[in-house]
């Protein structure tokens, strides 16, 4: 530090300490009282702005409708592609196909027949819905057994059982598939009735 710098240096602190004692009172309390000030002001601000947001998110779902409204106007076939957007994320719900329910044990409660063929001498049906994996495997087994069936265990993983139920010539091919955590799919094969001749 230069000689220069240094005689300034002491000459504002010897005026700063020649303050008599009786004006370092005021000075403190307009110090005080201009922090005050300062920190209501912030406040005041940061209130205000958390209001001007809260009126700009209450509003942004009617200036969404009116964008899309002017879209749907003046873009042919938007609405379409709008709906399909809207539609992401949401399951789908299940439409209810033709056919029957050709096995001899009612289909598990809120299951959707989602697939029915008939091959031959073979109907092929598939359900599908939110079940548990191991209620659904106890409906159909419990079911099958008091029809008279004995069940003939083909395969088993944690998310897969093949079963096939057996009586007399008889033969019911059941799957069970576990499609999600709560998500199943039913899949039987069981023979088409003769006709009557």
């Amino acid at each position: 530090m230069s000689l220069i710098a240094r005689s300034l240096l002491a000459a504002a602190a010897g005026r700063l300490f020649s303050i008599a004692r009786r004006l370092w009172l005021p000075l403190l309390i307009g110090f005080l009282v201009l922090a005050a000030l300062t920190l209501w002001a912030a406040v005041s601000a940061a209130g205000w702005l958390a209001g001007v947001m809260r009126d700009g998110v209450d509003a942004a779902p009617a200036a969404a409708r009116t964008v899309i409204e002017q879209v749907d106007k003046n873009v042919p076939g938007a609405a379409v592609v709008m709906d399909s957007l809207r539609s992401l994320g949401q399951p789908e719900v299940a439409r209810e196909v033709s056919g029957s329910d050709p096995a001899p044990v009612e289909r598990f409660p809120g299951l959707t027949r989602v697939e029915w063929q008939r091959d031959g001498e073979l109907i092929k049906v598939r359900y599908e819905g939110e079940a548990d994996f191991a209620a659904v495997l106890a409906h159909y087994a419990s079911g099958f057994s008091a029809k008279g069936y004995r069940q003939e265990m083909l395969a088993a993983t944690r998310d897969e059982e093949r079963v096939d139920y057996l009586r007399g010539n008889e033969r019911i091919g059941l799957t069970v598939v576990r499609q999600g955590r709560e998500r199943v799919s039913v899949l039987l094969h069981v023979p088409a009735p003769r006709p009557a001749v």
